[in-house]
């Protein structure tokens, strides 16, 4: 019987993964370690919104918070009055997201960490540095590659592009600057309601002729 607080890994995945350990370099291995730890528990699927928590500890090491904050600038820097995401903590956002125990942060867990070791491992390859010690047009030249080349025999590097944009995305605009950024005015009292305008008004009235109402 499965450990509840472990993983579910088919055997095929674990296989690939210490096929993996056996041949990448050691951010690759600490990658896998990381993917394979246990998980914590969970708030079930009662979350206390009232007093919320987040009774896990993030799984990111400092060197990968520093890379994702990067990649989530790359993502949405400042413009305008828009602050970059790393200044809302949207890195943090993603650290607790892939470091929760449930089972579409544990697949994400897998495509973000390992996309961590394949940019350390792409800049040691291109430039004989990890990625953070590289110059920033090189780091943005290795998301570039991952961004516009989808490899059939290696599609890691771009999915885990897509899913980290997604992840950041999705941070970023549901926090109150990310909502003023697209002009969302949601969940604000409205002082008066002025009610429909004359056009809608106009198209309703055609619309209650032809059904005789």
């Amino acid at each position: 019987m499965r450990h509840p607080k472990l993983p579910t890994m088919t055997r095929r995945t674990a296989l690939a993964l210490l096929g993996a350990a056996a041949t990448i370099p050691l951010t690759g291995a600490r990658a896998i370690e990381q993917i394979l730890q246990p998980f914590p528990e969970g708030y079930g699927t009662d979350p206390n919104l009232i007093d919320p928590i987040v009774p896990w500890t993030g799984i990111m090491s400092e060197a990968q918070l520093k890379m994702a904050a990067y990649f989530a600038d790359f993502i949405l820097p400042a413009e305008g009055q828009a602050p970059a995401a790393s200044a809302l903590g949207i890195h943090e956002f993603i650290n607790e997201w892939i470091s929760a125990p449930y089972p579409e942060q544990t697949k994400d867990r897998t495509t973000i960490l390992e996309g961590f070791a394949w940019l350390n491992e792409e800049a040691n390859a291109r430039f004989g540095s990890d990625f953070m010690s590289v110059t920033g047009e090189n780091r943005d030249n290795i998301l570039q590659f991952a961004a516009q080349h989808k490899n059939a025999e290696n599609p890691m590097p771009h999915d885990f592009f897509v899913r980290f944009r997604a992840l950041v995305a999705g941070g970023y605009y549901t926090t109150h600057e990310g909502f003023r950024d697209i002009g969302y005015i949601g969940n604000i009292p409205l002082e008066t309601y002025p009610g429909p305008s004359a056009s809608v008004k106009q198209a309703l009235e055609e619309q209650f002729k032809k059904l005789g109402i």
